[in-house]
This record gives structure tokens, sequence and C-alpha cells, in this order.
């Protein structure tokens, strides 16, 4: 039997999937919240920072000061003067005269004379500390910052469609990134074909592949309109050969990064938002599609469920999204009833309490009761049993209008749930 460690495990990677996505839209800034991070393919950012390879001096660990001097300077200006950055244990982030981002534990494990990369903020004191440097594994990602450097110290168009689509991600990041800042030139077929085989590559991370799409659109002549009909149909197509993939074994994670991306920009399509959401229902249906695939499409739409669903007045099409969760509970697979699980109670009935009236609240919360009731009837894995246990207490405390008949199901179910974690010990549900 699984432990409900197992459960809690693949609890936190849907409720992490549930919103990962949303990385992906925009969000609104707090005043408070500053991005330190890297961004090697971004040409503000090169602007904005000296990047350099340091060798760390000193590690006082009373303190938490860590002194490091620079050793190899790959962009801007910088003196050779010693400094400083102050961490804490297990924390990534520390506002203070050392302001700054490092890597997570760091500097622990880590002795003198280790070098570090390092971005330092030419406007304002601060410093990130990217990576501490392993090498010779980390020489490509330093020829990487070098090659970058080298053409923008020579800007030109061809340069950097040349490196568009380099075999170095940082590399044609950045120069795709570049490339519209030029957009009265014109390519040739082979270069148009080069970015097309980048973006066609499902070895390559997402948001390289959308990039080379794009630009190969942008330079072939055709109007903006054209342009996104054939994108749209581009990503559709990607999503079509995952879906028909055999490679069922891939993880949550690995989907997640990989379609994403491409999910969320079909739904950036304003006018054919509908359109995608049937679409992404029917492939978080299809049994036949891979797992991890499906439960990837659930995990993004529901960071767009609130703009494409009408959860005050619900639709056919609201009523078709709430129909696939609910078959999810009674799906072959496990892990897509767990995630039917999540969907249908911690996403959109959490957000019906909020937007829909009572009595369509009364209605749909029947419905998924009696759903769960009906699963937990008929589930024979432990791992999901326990799992559905949970839930069916998180509904009887969730000030939801049921039943006697479902609440008393309900109520019969968490006894038992509660019982198989009093013979487990503690130990098993941290």
């Amino acid at each position: 039997m699984k432990s409900v460690k197992s459960v809690v495990h693949f609890l936190r990677v849907c409720v992490a999937a549930l919103f990962l996505a949303t990385a992906f839209a925009p969000a609104p800034v707090q005043a408070k919240s500053v991005d330190y991070s890297a961004h090697f393919d971004s040409e503000t950012y090169w602007n904005s920072h000296a990047i350099y390879l340091a060798r760390i001096t000193n590690i006082n660990e009373g303190t938490y000061v860590t002194s490091f001097d620079p050793a190899k300077i790959i962009s801007g200006t910088v003196d050779s003067k010693s400094r400083s950055i102050k961490t804490i244990p297990d924390d990534q982030l520390e506002d203070g005269p050392w302001r700054g981002q490092y890597p997570l534990g760091f500097p622990q494990g880590i002795t003198n004379g280790a070098q570090i990369l390092v971005c330092e903020n030419l406007s304002y004191d601060q410093v990130t500390v990217v990576k501490v440097m392993n090498f010779p594994a980390d020489q490509p990602l330093v020829a990487a910052l070098e090659q970058i450097a080298a053409l923008r110290k020579a800007p030109a168009f061809q340069a950097f469609l040349a490196g568009a689509t380099s075999d170095l991600d940082l590399v044609s990041g950045y120069c795709l990134n570049k490339l519209p800042s030029f957009p009265d030139q014109t390519i040739s077929n082979e270069a148009a074909k080069r970015l097309r085989a980048l973006a066609d590559n499902p070895a390559r991370p997402a948001g390289l592949r959308i990039s080379a799409e794009q630009t190969a659109l942008r330079y072939s002549g055709t109007t903006a309109p054209a342009q996104s009909e054939v994108e749209y149909a581009w990503l559709r197509g990607v999503l079509q050969a995952a879906r028909q993939s055999t490679n069922a074994g891939a993880d949550l994670q690995a989907y997640l990064v990989a379609t994403s991306p491409m999910i969320t920009r079909l739904f950036e399509f304003k006018n054919k938002q509908e359109e995608t959401a049937d679409y992404i229902l029917r492939l978080i249906a299809d049994q036949t599609a891979p797992t991890a695939l499906r439960a990837a499409a659930a995990s993004t739409l529901s960071s767009w469920d609130s703009e494409v669903f009408n959860f005050k007045i619900q639709d056919e099409r609201f009523d078709r999204m709430f129909a696939t969760y609910i078959g999810l509970l009674s799906d072959k697979s496990p892990d897509l009833r767990i995630m039917g699980v999540v969907m249908l109670f911690d996403r959109t009935m959490t957000i019906m309490k909020t937007r829909t009236p009572p009595d369509r609240i009364r209605q749909y919360a029947q419905k998924a009761a009696q759903a769960l009731t009906k699963a937990m009837a008929a589930e024979t894995d432990e791992r999901v049993k326990t799992f559905l246990g949970s839930r069916a207490d998180t509904m009887l405390n969730g000030n939801l209008i049921l039943d006697n008949e479902v609440k008393e199901h309900l109520d019969e179910f968490r006894r038992i749930y509660q019982l198989q974690l009093d013979s487990r010990g503690t130990d098993e549900i941290r």
C-alpha cells in the first residue's frame, strides 16, 4: 500500500501545477516584489548589469557573509574590489545592504577558491549569485554568455539571425529577442527553414520554439492576420503531436514545462478562446492521450478558466468543463482521478463560491458531491482512496449545502479515512 506521503507528494505537484501556468500570464506588480533573477535573453538586462565570474575569498559562517573578488569579466565594467553578500540559511532572498539573490543553501558546502557566476546591477547596490560554477560541466554556459557579449559588441541582423538557431539555448533566446528590433529585413528560404526546424524540435524549450515560429512568420511576407492563423494552427499541431505520443512515462513537470507555454499562447488569441477551451477540454478527457499531458492541460486551463468560462451564469461550455472534471473521477489513471478532484473542488467549486448565486452553488455542489461519493464507492487504489477521503473532509467543512444522504456518505467516508490515518501513525502523513 502506498503511504499517505505519496498522496501528499502528488497533491503538492497537482496544486503547483494548477498555478504554474499563471507565471506565463501578466500579473499585477507588487510594490515590494523585486525580480533578482538573471534574464540573459534580455538586452535590457545586459544593459543594466555587469556579468562576471568571481572567486570566493572568505566565508564567515557566524554572520553568513561571503566575500568574493571579480575574476573574469564577461560584460560590463567592474572594479576589482572585494564584494560581500549576506545570506540566510535555506532562504533565497535577503533585503538590506547586501540585497540580492543566491542559490538555495548558499554558501553551504562551498569552500574558499570556488568560482561563482555573478550579475551586478550597475545602477544600485544589488548582486545576484546565479550559480556556483562546476567546471568543465559549466563551460558551455560561460561560452554562451561570452558569445552573447561578442554579438552585442558588433550588433548585426545577420549575426543575430544565425545565432537565433544556435544549439545553445541562451544564445538562441537572446538572438530571437533581438531580431524584432530589425523590422524591415528579409531572410532567405534556408534561414526560414532553420527557424522552423527549431520551432518543430520538441527537445528545445517551449519559449524558444514559439519565438522561432513567430520570427519565421514575421519575415515571411504574409499579413499579420494570416500570420496569426498560421501560428494558431502550428500550436494546435504541436499539441496534437504530443497528444498522439506514446511517451506515456514522462512526468507531469516535464509536460508542464513543454506544453504550458503552448496552451497559454493559444489562449492569448482572444478571438479563439472558446475554440481553444473546447479543444483543451477534449484533450483532458482523451484517455488515449498521455496521462501527464492531460494533467498538464488541466493545470494550464486553471489559469484561464475564470476568463473563458462563465462562473456567474453557467452555460453549455461551463457545464462541459464541469462534466469533464466529473468524468476524471472515474478515469482509468489514478493520477487523473486525483487531478479531477483537484480541478473540481480545489479550483471550480472554490471560484463558484465567490461568483455564483447560492441556489446555483447548491445545484453544482450536489452534482460534485454525488460524483465524489460514487467515485469513493468504486475506488480500489489505496492512494486515491486516501486522497478522496481528505476531500470528503474538506467538503463537509467547506460550507457547501448538501443533501442529507450525500452528507451521510461523505461523513462515513471521512470516518473511515480518519481510522486509516490513525492506524498508520503520524510519520506517514507529514
